[in-house]
Protein backbone atom coordinates (compact mmCIF):
# COMPACT_ATOMS: atom_id res chain seq x y z
CA UNK A 1 0.00 0.00 0.00
CA UNK A 2 1.49 3.25 -1.03
CA UNK A 3 1.91 6.30 1.84
CA UNK A 4 -0.36 8.23 -0.15
CA UNK A 5 -2.87 5.88 0.23
CA UNK A 6 -2.59 4.84 3.87
CA UNK A 7 -2.90 8.47 4.53
CA UNK A 8 -5.98 8.80 2.67
CA UNK A 9 -7.30 5.76 4.78
CA UNK A 10 -6.04 7.53 8.05
CA UNK A 11 -7.73 10.53 7.87
CA UNK A 12 -10.76 9.19 6.30
CA UNK A 13 -11.11 6.97 9.61
CA UNK A 14 -10.57 10.15 11.60
CA UNK A 15 -13.00 12.31 9.47
CA UNK A 16 -15.72 9.57 9.76
CA UNK A 17 -14.91 9.98 13.64
CA UNK A 18 -15.64 13.47 13.77
CA UNK A 19 -18.82 13.24 11.91
CA UNK A 20 -20.31 10.16 14.11
CA UNK A 21 -19.12 11.99 17.28
CA UNK A 22 -20.55 15.57 16.02
CA UNK A 23 -23.87 13.69 14.99
CA UNK A 24 -24.42 11.87 18.32
CA UNK A 25 -23.89 14.62 20.05
CA UNK A 26 -25.92 17.49 18.27
CA UNK A 27 -28.53 14.65 18.35
CA UNK A 28 -28.24 14.52 21.78
CA UNK A 29 -28.65 17.91 22.33
CA UNK A 30 -31.70 17.88 19.75
CA UNK A 31 -33.00 15.46 22.51
CA UNK A 32 -32.24 17.94 25.01
CA UNK A 33 -34.50 20.30 23.31
CA UNK A 34 -37.19 18.11 22.83
CA UNK A 35 -37.15 17.03 26.24
CA UNK A 36 -37.54 21.07 27.67
CA UNK A 37 -40.31 21.55 24.91
CA UNK A 38 -42.05 18.69 26.34
CA UNK A 39 -41.61 20.08 29.94
CA UNK A 40 -39.59 16.46 30.59
CA UNK A 41 -36.31 17.99 31.29
CA UNK A 42 -36.94 17.30 35.44
CA UNK A 43 -34.11 18.30 37.14
CA UNK A 44 -31.86 20.08 35.22
CA UNK A 45 -31.40 23.30 37.29
CA UNK A 46 -30.02 20.55 39.92
CA UNK A 47 -27.36 19.82 37.28
CA UNK A 48 -26.63 23.42 36.56
CA UNK A 49 -23.63 24.07 38.27
CA UNK A 50 -22.12 21.09 36.00
CA UNK A 51 -22.85 23.00 33.28
CA UNK A 52 -21.51 25.98 34.65
CA UNK A 53 -18.22 24.32 35.39
CA UNK A 54 -17.89 22.43 32.18
CA UNK A 55 -18.58 26.22 30.16
CA UNK A 56 -15.78 27.82 32.37
CA UNK A 57 -13.58 24.75 31.53
CA UNK A 58 -14.07 25.25 27.77
CA UNK A 59 -13.80 29.13 28.10
CA UNK A 60 -10.38 29.15 30.11
CA UNK A 61 -9.18 25.95 27.75
CA UNK A 62 -9.96 28.11 24.66
CA UNK A 63 -7.99 31.08 26.08
CA UNK A 64 -4.89 29.34 26.64
CA UNK A 65 -5.32 27.74 23.55
CA UNK A 66 -5.87 30.68 21.86
CA UNK A 67 -3.07 32.81 23.45
CA UNK A 68 -0.59 30.04 22.35
CA UNK A 69 -1.38 31.16 19.05
CA UNK A 70 -0.36 34.77 19.55
CA UNK A 71 -3.59 35.92 18.48
CA UNK A 72 -4.80 39.42 18.95
CA UNK A 73 -6.48 39.91 22.52
CA UNK A 74 -10.10 40.99 21.22
CA UNK A 75 -9.97 37.85 18.56
CA UNK A 76 -8.83 35.46 21.75
CA UNK A 77 -11.85 36.95 24.01
CA UNK A 78 -14.90 36.77 21.37
CA UNK A 79 -13.54 33.13 20.23
CA UNK A 80 -13.31 32.54 23.75
CA UNK A 81 -16.84 33.63 24.11
CA UNK A 82 -18.05 32.16 21.46
CA UNK A 83 -16.56 28.82 22.57
CA UNK A 84 -18.16 29.01 25.91
CA UNK A 85 -21.17 29.74 24.52
CA UNK A 86 -21.47 26.58 22.16
CA UNK A 87 -20.07 24.43 25.51
CA UNK A 88 -22.90 25.46 27.67
CA UNK A 89 -25.63 24.93 24.92
CA UNK A 90 -23.79 21.58 23.51
CA UNK A 91 -23.34 20.39 27.91
CA UNK A 92 -26.70 21.61 28.87
CA UNK A 93 -28.95 19.91 26.09
CA UNK A 94 -26.32 16.98 25.48
CA UNK A 95 -27.02 15.40 29.00
CA UNK A 96 -30.57 16.66 28.93
CA UNK A 97 -31.04 15.12 25.83
CA UNK A 98 -29.21 11.43 27.34
CA UNK A 99 -31.48 11.81 30.58
CA UNK A 100 -34.62 12.24 28.25
CA UNK A 101 -33.66 9.20 26.05
CA UNK A 102 -32.75 6.96 29.34
CA UNK A 103 -36.01 7.95 31.13
CA UNK A 104 -38.53 7.38 28.27
CA UNK A 105 -36.89 5.03 25.49
CA UNK A 106 -40.24 4.29 24.66
CA UNK A 107 -41.24 7.49 23.19
CA UNK A 108 -38.06 7.78 21.59
CA UNK A 109 -37.85 4.69 19.87
CA UNK A 110 -41.73 3.27 19.41
CA UNK A 111 -41.94 7.14 17.48
CA UNK A 112 -39.88 7.44 14.43
CA UNK A 113 -38.48 10.59 16.21
CA UNK A 114 -35.14 9.29 16.75
CA UNK A 115 -34.71 9.04 13.10
CA UNK A 116 -35.64 12.62 12.74
CA UNK A 117 -33.44 13.71 15.81
CA UNK A 118 -30.38 11.56 13.71
CA UNK A 119 -30.71 13.36 10.80
CA UNK A 120 -31.06 16.90 11.95
CA UNK A 121 -27.98 15.95 14.04
CA UNK A 122 -26.26 14.71 10.86
CA UNK A 123 -27.31 17.63 8.86
CA UNK A 124 -26.02 20.17 11.62
CA UNK A 125 -22.64 18.21 11.37
CA UNK A 126 -22.59 18.87 7.44
CA UNK A 127 -23.53 22.84 7.75
CA UNK A 128 -20.87 22.76 10.66
CA UNK A 129 -18.36 20.92 8.59
CA UNK A 130 -18.91 23.33 5.39
CA UNK A 131 -19.03 26.32 7.54
CA UNK A 132 -15.83 25.70 8.82
CA UNK A 133 -14.07 25.15 5.54
CA UNK A 134 -15.61 28.65 4.27
CA UNK A 135 -15.57 30.63 6.65
CA UNK A 136 -13.39 33.37 5.11
CA UNK A 137 -15.94 33.36 2.60
CA UNK A 138 -18.97 33.80 4.65
CA UNK A 139 -17.10 36.71 7.20
CA UNK A 140 -16.71 38.54 3.71
CA UNK A 141 -12.88 38.27 3.80
CA UNK A 142 -13.04 36.33 -0.02
CA UNK A 143 -12.77 38.92 -3.02
CA UNK A 144 -15.03 37.14 -6.19
CA UNK A 145 -13.25 37.68 -9.08
CA UNK A 146 -15.74 39.01 -11.22
CA UNK A 147 -18.99 37.39 -12.28
CA UNK A 148 -21.49 35.77 -10.26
Amino acid sequence: MSLSRAYSRKRAYRLGAVVVGSTLLLSASFFGLVSLATGDAVGALDRMPYYLLATAAAFVGALVLLEEWQLDGETVMRVAGMVAVAAFLLTGLGVEGLVFVLRYPESVVSSQLFVYVLSAGMMATGLGFWTARHYRELKGGYQSQGGL
